[in-house]
């Protein structure tokens, strides 16, 4: 697959202090490989309650779908009801 064909994800949330930093050196290594820009940013805060997504710690990044570093893809969560 090309570069220009990935999904790039980076999950955070707006109140964790380590994501603006992984953030900046994600932003840097994709600059050194040409993909600078190619990247959404998602606070995992936004997605529905069952979102899988919202699993994942923060900072993760996933790469179509799939996380970066292996971490399995968690279950999604159900909302208790209100």
């Amino acid at each position: 697959m090309n570069k220009s064909s990935q999904r790039i994800e980076f999950l955070g949330r707006h109140s964790c202090s380590h994501s603006p930093t992984m953030e900046k050196n994600f932003v840097s290594a994709l600059k050194k490989v040409g993909i600078e820009n190619k990247y959404k940013y998602i606070d995992l805060a936004s997605l529905p309650v069952d979102e899988f997504r919202r699993g994942y710690g923060t900072p993760t990044v996933l790469i179509n779908g799939v996380d970066l570093f292996g971490m399995p893809r968690p279950m999604p969560t159900t909302a208790a009801p209100t």
